[in-house]
């Protein structure tokens, strides 16, 4: 049996719910929030990147991208404390989870709570929502 693009996304499913279910406070003294990001793969192997990161008290989730947005949220015009905040873009309800600051056009990284799925939006963008 050889890999292909269908089978990869299904075993990355399959790992990320495996994931979610993995509980290692008890073990290390730390919640963690994993999660399974790209792949490559060919023939019959594969290899994924699995990123894990410390969560806050409050829930959030401590990754670069989160970091990134509180150490750069000021160029953007935006505040450290709007990671987190929901905001309303085209009628879709999302979370803004990150920043990218390598990227000029779309530095800001928002979660639609509808389908979970990350986007890229502009920082005048953000501010108009907020």
């Amino acid at each position: 049996m050889s890999l292909d693009r269908a089978t990869v996304k299904k075993i990355r499913e399959l790992m990320q719910t495996a994931l979610d279910d993995l509980d290692v406070e008890e073990e290390i003294g730390q919640k963690i929030k994993f999660s399974v990001g790209n792949a490559s793969f060919s023939g019959n192997s594969v290899t994924f990147k699995v990123e894990g990161a410390t969560m806050g008290e409050d829930g959030q989730v401590n990754n670069k991208a989160a970091d990134d947005f509180r150490r750069y949220a000021n160029l953007w015009g935006l505040s450290p404390d709007d990671l987190g905040r929901e905001i309303s873009v085209n009628g879709k309800t999302m979370t803004i989870v990150g920043g990218k600051p390598r990227s000029k056009k779309y530095p800001i990284l928002a979660e639609n709570m509808g389908n979970g799925k990350i986007y890229k939006l502009s920082a005048w963008t953000v501010k108009a929502a907020l």
